[in-house]
């Protein structure tokens, strides 16, 4: 342990000690605000709306998380690690951050009339037209709020001030509007006033800060930036044939009371999974300037074991985390936390070996590939295990989806021998 803390002493006196504990701590507030904010209103609203009604609204959710990851299209690992490799060009960043979002508007026009064409045409979604109308208002916030761009130029700490403003709004405004289970429609719509908001303060605040203004590219740029970035965004989508298709099968092929169990089980898993994501997006701007490699191998190994760690404390915490977190309306829940408490190594194993070697090589295809082949297996799994195990089979295919996904990564940046 003391090797551990001298380890990662030597590693921030060493290299860019002030920029990454900045990101570090800024990332972390979000995070811990993702914790807390929820923690206050989930109990609330799972008593207001009822498990059912809850269960809707993340119905609802998770078909807007289609549209969302392809206006996404990747842009968090091609367009960070672009913008990382150009921080003193000041040309590149605006060409960058003119073409990516340009060809995120055009994606969210296109994704917007499938969307609500769905939602019109399909008697499940038209019957609650105004809740699936409003939810798609996450996405275009999502658009609007360019992470990317503050995660790339390594100054994250706006995305945190944003957020944490925004999202305490969303709190407060759901104990003033929501009072009784017909208000759950005013769910994703209390949302998606703030994410939308504070896209437009971002936008506004990129323009004064950092003179970066944005102009419209030509359609030919855009194609391009579709083209260049396609293996990116295949990387990220995919997992979503797995992960966000098992929430939406669930609904399918049971009720929307298990889909809220399985909801709040997969709130619980990105708690504890929020070190991973907080630590990948501190480092994967310094690791892709590639300058000292033993500090990239530190960076690894700091990943790996609070991976590990974190999945411990998951398992042994399930019991209260679900109680105290969620309530006692949600403890079936708990035997779902404890098969996804293997999340958080799974998640490390992946970043070690699959964002922080293969992608940082620009093994794009390779990585690609390996997203693509265990988000197929998910998804067929979630065929077989769901129908049959329900909340519980939706858990097994996310776990079995992610270990395939982590050992194919290992495997591959071992054979490469850059892991």
């Amino acid at each position: 342990m003391k090797k551990i803390k001298n380890n990662i002493r030597n590693f921030f006196n060493g290299y860019g000690k002030k920029k990454i504990i900045e990101n570090f701590i800024s990332l972390s507030l979000i995070r811990v605000a993702d914790f807390i904010l929820p923690l206050i209103i989930l109990p609330y609203l799972i008593v207001v709306l009822g498990v059912e009604k809850f269960g809707l609204t993340a119905f609802a959710a998770s078909l807007v998380n289609y549209f969302l990851n392809i206006t996404q299209y990747g842009f968090s690992l091609s367009a960070v690690r672009d913008l990382s490799k150009n921080q003193d060009n000041q040309e590149k960043i605006i060409e960058i951050y003119n073409e990516v979002l340009s060809t995120k508007l055009f994606l969210l026009l296109l994704t917007g009339i499938v969307y609500y064409a769905l939602v019109l045409i399909i008697p499940t979604f038209s019957e609650y037209y105004l809740l699936y109308i409003f939810s798609f208002g996450l996405a275009i916030g999502d658009v609007l709020f360019p992470k990317w761009f503050f995660q790339g130029i390594e100054e994250m700490r706006f995305i945190t001030l944003i957020n944490i403003l925004f999202k305490l709004s969303f709190v407060i405004l759901v104990f003033i509007f929501i009072k009784e289970e017909e208000d759950y429609f005013y769910v994703p719509l209390l949302q998606s006033i703030g994410v939308i908001l504070g896209g437009f303060y971002s936008l506004y605040l990129i323009k004064v800060k950092y003179s970066v203004k944005f102009r419209f590219v030509p359609f030919s740029t855009v194609q391009k930036q579709l083209n260049t970035s396609f293996s990116s965004f295949v990387t990220l989508i995919v997992p979503t044939l797995y992960s966000n298709t098992s929430i939406f099968l669930l609904g399918v092929f049971t009720n929307n009371t298990l889909v809220g169990y399985f909801s709040g089980a997969l709130r619980i898993t990105n708690a504890f999974s929020s070190l991973n994501t907080i630590l990948t997006r501190t480092f994967y701007p310094f690791v892709n300037k590639g300058k000292v490699e033993k500090a990239t191998i530190k960076v690894n190994n700091i990943i790996l074991i609070c991976g590990l760690l974190v999945s411990v404390m998951m398992f042994l915490s399930a019991n209260y985390a679900v109680l105290y977190v969620l309530g006692k309306e949600m403890l079936p829940s708990i035997p779902l936390v404890l098969i996804l408490s293997l999340s958080p190594i799974l998640l490390s194993i992946r970043t070690v070996y699959g964002i922080n070697s293969l992608l940082v090589k620009g093994l794009d295809v390779l990585y690609m590939r390996i997203a693509l082949f265990s988000s197929i297996i998910g998804l067929i799994l979630s065929f077989i295990l769901i129908p049959k195990y329900h909340d519980k089979g939706a858990a097994l295919v996310l776990i079995t989806s992610q270990f395939i996904y982590a050992i194919l990564s290992l495997i591959f940046a071992k054979k490469k021998k850059i892991g």
